[in-house]
């Protein structure tokens, strides 16, 4: 017989067409194991009562639909635990042991020849290896194995000790009704949590426990494997919205007719989208404000497929906008959010307070040696960050491999003569298959972040390279493309996602450290609110994930910078740069003059100013008494 835990791993771990194949080698075993089970064994290590109530137990499972398995859960949890509760769990482990003794397993105090139960484990292999649909066709197999003498003894005790069932079920962490009622995703996830979990009392079997948090509400109100979806619906009435909603719930998912997936069968209950709160003139201009949650198994763990079920084929539909987007923190794990974030991008930069500046190396169409010059002034002058502009890539006038050299080269250079860490950050918008090795060559040449721009090659390309432990640098992420997925604005279009959501919040999953945005007052007529939204959601609390930087810029000038810092506060990431360039020719002194409006103190770097660096209360050199400041001090505030 092969080993059960081997036989479980392999079932769990495997494709559906897998699983078929699997049933040929259990149909072996299950024979096997009769033959075990029908040989003599010794009847005194195992409580009669609790055999029976084991096979009511199985009884009660096999005749259940997953719906009414999930149902069967809930309500065994909560249940105390019983001396009897104990001995069936001790019997299921023993049964289910990859190497179960004949002489220490009996199923009833009857004579060999009233006890002709069919093997459990070989109803088991046939429920593992079979789909929904051949699950519910066993239910009368079932029965009619309920109509054995033995089988009606067991349901007959199985009625008196129901309590002790439940008890089992409920403390159990290897719930039979998990599995059978799960998604092959579902199982996947069952499977690694077996190999972390170590449940009490397992040594009595060498099968690991599996837990999960299906059905479990947790920290978050609809569960733990649930995330939610805001939308703001238009709609003339509550009818009319509710109609809506369910098309929202289908076209997200199935993209199938409520008549094909009715109520009560497994796909409506565990992968169509659920309305969980609907609120009258909540939302965007008077609209409906609808919380739907989804299964996190409808993501995959990926977040192509997130934003797929976010948002999708709705996002074709007029008068439905993405207001927000949830997740508990049991879904964000899936997704690596920003390696550094606020915090590291000070450390980074030796600036632990205070807004961090930033400029843009422009315009397209300068030579190599031209950004270069402007590249190094900026940082000579204190600029924190000096990026490509977006408009950059691989142009003849600039080709991407000799202006990424230079522009590095230039920033060192005027680090090592000022003492600061300013850092440039060459844009790697490019074609698929060369974006990983532009932002690795960018690296290689000294560079200290890259400008991505997930609007054109994609948000999923961002998390890839934040997830890459071999990359290691911050990632700046430009809203360009960002904008034909935007909805309010001027004339507040319920359509499309909040600036919230999609200039914030996804950003920071996807694994920027700073988002880029137009900021009110600019050329792009970004509100106030909606800047704050965004900000938000660069630092609302998300699974964990450190805050990120908004970076206001789109046209805003020096004049601005006072009310900017007002709105967005001290963690902020200023971005200027016509309004720098054409402040002064001295592209040196523009840049310091640009640090002093900001807030900043730190005139100049620790090399410069006679080695006494910068000026009162600064963090680059010394502080207002001369001391070095202690920047972990500072920065853990």
């Amino acid at each position: 017989m092969p080993p059960a835990a081997l036989s479980f791993a392999d079932m769990l771990d495997g494709s559906p067409a897998s699983l078929a194949k699997l049933r040929a080698r259990f149909d072996a075993a299950a024979r096997e194991e009769k033959r075990v089970f029908e040989s003599p064994v010794k009847r005194s290590t195992i409580d009669p009562s609790a055999a029976a109530a084991l096979g009511a137990a199985f009884a009660e499972m096999m005749s259940a639909s997953p719906a009414n398995l999930v149902t069967m859960r809930e309500r065994h949890d909560g249940e105390s635990s019983t001396p009897t509760s104990s001995s069936v769990r001790h019997l299921s482990r023993q049964l289910l042991s990859p190497h179960p003794a004949p002489s220490t397993i009996s199923l009833s105090p009857r004579d060999d020849a009233t006890r002709a139960e069919p093997a459990p484990a070989a109803d088991f292999a046939d429920m593992f290896a079979a789909s929904p649909a051949t699950l519910a066709k066993m239910r009368a197999a079932s029965r009619a194995r309920d109509d054995h003498p033995h089988g009606g003894d067991a349901r007959a005790s199985g009625k008196k000790h129901r309590a002790s069932i439940d008890d089992a079920s409920a403390a159990d962490p290897g719930r039979f009704d998990d599995m059978f009622a799960a998604s092959p995703a579902q199982l996947a996830k069952l499977r690694a949590a077996s190999a972390r979990a170590s449940p009490s009392g397992a040594s009595s079997s060498s099968f690991p426990g599996f837990t999960t948090t299906s059905g479990n509400k947790g920290s978050h109100p609809y569960g733990d494997d649930r995330f939610v979806v805001v939308y703001d619906v238009v709609a003339a009435d509550e009818t009319e919205c509710r109609e809506k909603v369910l098309a929202i719930c289908l076209e997200q998912t199935v993209e199938l007719p409520a008549s094909l997936v009715p109520e009560g069968t497994w796909i409506r209950e565990n992968v169509v989208g659920r309305l969980e709160k609907l609120t009258p003139r909540a939302g965007l201009r008077g609209s409906y404000r609808c919380e739907i949650s989804y299964h996190t198994d409808t993501a995959g763990n990926e977040i192509s497929q997130l934003i797929n079920v976010v948002f999708g084929n709705t996002s074709m539909k007029e008068g439905v906008m993405v207001a927000d987007l949830i997740a508990p923190p049991s879904v964000l794990a899936a997704y690596p959010g920003p390696k550094f974030g606020v915090r590291g991008l000070r450390k980074l930069l030796g600036v632990p307070r205070g807004p961090i500046i930033m400029t843009a190396l422009k315009p397209m169409g300068s030579s190599t040696a031209a950004l270069a010059e402007m590249a190094y002034k900026f940082a000579k002058g204190g600029i924190d960050v000096v990026k490509d502009d977006h408009g950059l890539a691989d142009q003849p006038y600039s080709p991407y491999d000799e202006r990424v050299v230079a522009c590095a080269a230039a920033v060192r250079r005027a680090n090592e003569e000022t003492g600061r860490r300013c850092i440039y950050a060459p844009c790697v918008n490019a074609p698929a298959h060369l974006v990983a090795k532009r932002a690795f060559a960018a690296k290689a040449a000294g560079a200290g972040a890259v400008l991505m721009i997930p609007g054109i090659t994609g948000l999923d390309t961002m998390r890839e390279l934040a997830d890459d432990e071999s990359f290691g640098l911050p990632i700046i992420c430009h809203p360009a493309m960002l904008g034909a997925m935007l909805g309010g604005g001027s004339y507040d279009r319920v359509g499309g996602f909040s600036h919230e959501v999609l200039l914030g919040a996804l950003p920071r999953v996807a694994g920027a450290d700073a988002t880029i945005f137009p900021s009110f007052g600019g050329r792009f007529g970004f509100s106030v609110k909606e800047c704050e939204g965004i900000a938000r959601g660069a630092r609302r609390p998300m699974g964990g994930m450190p805050d990120i930087f908004p970076s206001p810029g789109g046209g805003m000038t020096m004049e601005r910078v006072a009310a900017m810092n007002e709105v967005y506060g001290e963690d902020v990431l200023l971005l200027i740069g016509g309004s720098l360039m054409g402040h002064s020719p001295d592209l040196v002194a523009n840049a310091k003059h640009f640090m002093k409006i900001a807030g900043r103190t730190d005139l100049y770097g620790p090399k410069e100013n006679g080695g006494k660096g910068g000026g009162a209360g600064d963090v680059g050199g010394g502080g207002k008494d001369g001391k070095k400041v202690d920047f972990e001090a500072l920065v853990s505030r």
